[in-house]
């Protein structure tokens, strides 16, 4: 699954892309972040935050458990947390080559974001309760 959030990566302005960062890896246990345009000194500010979620588990092709669905050179399947960030910038720039149309697909790729994302003073949104106004800061 992916999805694009705006917002800041840390600060007082991203406590609307922690909260939904926080509740969309409740679903998805394992996920990428690529901020767009994205430098060491730039965290506080709002961009567009790519962000891949993966369910982890049988994907019943190969029979492998725990796969992503994501085969290595061999056709096995690899679990989407044993990718390193060079073999995901390997794999953006063969898909821009063959399947994804994305402009500047393995230049996001090469933002993957590996900080830990703080989650301890965010809400889990739901349907019943998503504050996103109160979350937001608005100049």
């Amino acid at each position: 699954m992916a999805c694009n959030i705006i917002g800041a990566l840390s600060g007082p302005n991203s406590k609307l892309f922690r909260s939904m960062y926080f509740t969309f890896a409740r679903i998805f246990p394992v996920n990428f972040v690529f901020p767009v345009d994205y430098s060491e000194d730039s965290e506080y500010f709002y961009r567009n935050i790519i962000v891949f979620g993966v369910k982890t588990g049988n994907r019943g092709a190969t029979g492998n458990a725990g796969g992503t669905g994501q085969s290595d050179a061999t056709g096995e399947l690899v679990p989407a947390e044993a990718l390193s960030r060079d073999e995901i910038i390997k794999r953006a720039e063969a898909l821009s080559r063959e399947k994804v149309t994305i402009k500047r697909f393995p230049e996001i790729a090469r933002n993957l974001y590996q900080r830990q994302i703080d989650s301890e003073d965010v809400v889990l949104l739901t349907d019943e309760y998503a504050p996103v106004d109160a979350l937001l800061h608005l100049y």
